[in-house]
């Protein structure tokens, strides 16, 4: 049986990937990145500022031109 994410973040992008019928190919060629990124992201394994930048993107239909990552150690 396989492992549940239930991270609220995770299931909102799953969410977005199905309301919006997003392929996983598709959006790994819009931000350029690796369709294992945007996979391992969708199960919970990796992070990904892009995508979670493209998905608010899409949402909300507006570009984001800059922005700063702001992590807290």
């Amino acid at each position: 049986m396989r492992n549940i994410s239930y991270i609220p973040k995770i299931l909102t992008a799953k969410f977005i990937f199905m309301i919006l019928d997003l392929k996983v190919t598709e959006v790994a060629k819009e931000i350029h990145v690796a369709n294992s990124t945007v996979s391992m992201y969708l199960t919970g394994e990796r992070k990904s500022i892009e995508l979670e930048l493209y998905l608010i993107e899409k949402v909300f239909d507006i570009k984001i031109k800059d922005y700063c990552v702001n992590e807290a150690d």
